[in-house]
């Protein structure tokens, strides 16, 4: 026989009761997983009661409530799938195969509406979300068909983007009329605990990275997992003390070794008169780790669910022919990109747009070779939203650390400088380097940031001042064509508050726990208090924000390779109507080394 010739096509047919029920049916294929279908009876002024005879709290028909009914009226799951084929089958993928279906059914229904909803539940093997636009690759083909009085109605396919819940439509009883069937197919996110589903936000990541950003740059696989918090719970958590100290603050102290510590052996570190009290829950015993999860594992404190996770997908503005720019002017030395016109973010495309009701979040992102981020969103109204995400390259070598300046008051130019222990040598935007082995590599000059510089792994012994300068607070131009900011212009050439300069390297396993695993990420950050834009309360404007200069870290670089980095959180609040030692206020580049000496 040839096999050639030896072709198999594989049919899916379905046969449907004539039983006069309404019923819909869901199936799918294109790669095999797991979909759920679920029923809630809305405005049908009944209590219903579930399988065991009791009275439902929460009225839906799902895997975990094949049946509510009262009287004559049933909402019944009426077929579950069959497991899923194996994997290595030689159907498995082919366009013909279809997996399912569920179904579920309405018989002599009264009066309401009853919703019929899909969901892609979170299992272990498979993302809590269905990808939608069938036909594209990894894209899910979800169908549910729709019957009245055992008759065939309508099919609705989904393809409205990533989502966790899709409201499909609802069967409508109006009161002595037969049933019709209304189509919503849009995304929803259901809350099985109200038994109610809110219409949902667009929310967009644009990403960028703090290395340079090329044609080669890839976040199309950049992994995102959303996590639905309770905001008050969060809000007590971050806002809960030990030794004075809230976990930012305690973070922003000690850095990524309190992590690998309990809180009685942080108490030298956070305060040595200290005599903690401990809050309930936690003793001398407990990990930092579990009183500060969201710093030390990326997780929320309080209760919370996983509600969406996915991918980025491709960039909405890709770079073409091998360049990052979206217009080009003429030059005498040839074509060069207009000023502004740089393409340096990945932006999702719409269709890959995630939904979300109104509510607190917390977004994980993660990409091999990168330092996982976790970005705080509130969604607050129906309106798209943009969420930026900073994604830090991981070092290449161990001795590496990357400093990284970022900021989020107003679009200003901000500066990163490194400066020798001695104020001779300094590397910033006009003085790039390698200078000691100190590399600047990016300048943000109109923007939120971030500002990068590298020690590389071959930095020069010594002692390195990590300082931060406002450079144009408003990004003038003054008649001799330079960004300028002068002491006389007011509050322009000031911080605004918040300012981060954040370190990013490895640690051996004896700076942060006897017998662990070597850690790469975040292994410290220094904050500038909040200043008059950010604080609630205006008497909390911090004095150092009044300044031009901040210093804002040391690093010692040992013979070793190896750096001890100080965010020297350590100095005293001033004494009042004077100013911290860690800022000043100059406005000449030429005094960084005077102004910022200690």
């Amino acid at each position: 026989m040839d096999a050639a010739k030896d072709r198999r096509k594989h049919q899916t047919f379905w046969l449907v009761p004539a039983d006069l029920k309404a019923r819909a049916v869901l199936r799918w294929y294109s790669k095999p997983r797991e979909l759920d279908i679920y029923v809630v009876p809305v405005g049908t002024g009944l209590q219903w009661k579930d399988v065991k005879g009791l009275v439902a709290d929460c009225f839906k028909v799902g895997p975990q409530n094949p049946v509510l009914e009262q009287g004559q009226s049933v909402i019944q799951m009426e077929r579950m799938s069959d497991a899923h084929p194996d994997p290595n089958s030689i159907l498995q993928g082919s366009e013909g195969e279809e997996f399912g279906p569920k179904s579920v059914t309405l018989d002599k229904a009264s009066s309401g509406q009853y919703r019929i909803y899909v969901q892609a539940p979170p299992l272990s093997n498979q993302m809590p979300v269905m990808e939608g636009k069938a036909g594209q690759p990894c894209q899910d083909k979800v169908f549910v068909d729709i019957y009245i009085n055992s008759l065939y109605y309508t099919t609705h396919e989904f393809n409205a983007g990533y989502t966790k819940w899709w409201y499909v439509g609802y069967f409508l009883k109006p009161d002595g009329q037969s049933m019709q069937w209304q189509p919503e197919s849009r995304i929803v996110t259901y809350d099985p605990a109200n038994c109610i589903a809110f219409p949902l936000a667009p929310v967009l990541f644009s990403v960028r990275t703090a290395g340079k950003y090329t044609a080669q740059t890839e976040f199309s696989d950049l992994k995102y997992t959303v996590t639905r918090v309770e905001y008050a719970a969060e809000q007590a958590c971050d806002a809960r003390q030990f030794c004075g100290l809230t976990c930012e603050l305690m973070f922003q102290k000690i850095g990524v070794e309190m992590c690998y510590k309990t809180l009685s052996q942080v108490v030298p570190t956070v305060s040595a008169g200290c005599f903690p009290t401990y809050v309930q829950g936690f003793a001398g015993g407990s990990n930092v780790s579990e009183f500060c999860p969201r710093i030390c594992k990326h997780q929320p404190c309080a209760l919370h669910s996983v509600v969406a996770a996915g991918f980025v997908g491709q960039d909405s503005q890709p770079c073409s022919a091998g360049t990052c720019c979206l217009e080009f002017v003429s030059s005498a030395e040839g074509p060069e990109c207009k000023a502004g016109m740089e393409n340096e973010v990945w932006d999702q495309t719409l269709s890959r747009a995630l939904y979300l009701p109104t509510a607190y979040y917390y977004v994980v992102f993660e990409r091999n070779g990168y330092v996982t981020q976790l970005k705080n969103i509130r969604v607050l109204n129906k309106a798209q939203m943009k969420v930026d995400v900073l994604m830090i390259p991981m070092p290449l070598d161990s001795k590496e650390i990357i400093v990284v300046l970022t900021w989020s008051a107003a679009p200003l130019d901000l500066d990163l400088w490194i400066i020798t222990e001695d104020g001779n040598r300094a590397t910033w935007w006009d003085n790039r380097g390698p200078n000691d082995g100190v590399r600047l590599d990016t300048d943000n000059q109109d923007g939120f940031g971030p500002e990068v510089i590298t020690f590389t792994k071959t930095t020069s012994t010594g002692r390195y001042r990590i300082a931060a300068n406002v450079y144009s607070a408003n990004n003038g131009v003054n008649s001799n064509d330079e960004r300028t900011c002068k002491e006389s212009d007011g509050d322009v050439c000031r911080f605004q508050g918040l300012e981060t300069v954040s370190f990013y390297g490895s640690r051996a396993p004896s700076l942060v726990a006897k017998g662990g695993e070597t850690f790469s990420g975040l292994l410290a950050r220094s904050v500038m208090p909040p200043g008059k834009t950010q604080a609630e309360n205006l008497t909390a404007y911090a004095k150092e924000t009044a300044h031009s200069w901040w210093l804002a870290a040391t690093v010692e670089r040992k013979p070793n390779g190896e750096s001890l980095i100080n965010t020297l959180n350590q100095v005293p609040p001033p004494a009042p109507g004077l100013f911290s030692a860690r800022t000043c206020l100059c406005a000449q580049n030429v005094c960084a080394a005077t102004c910022l000496h200690v």
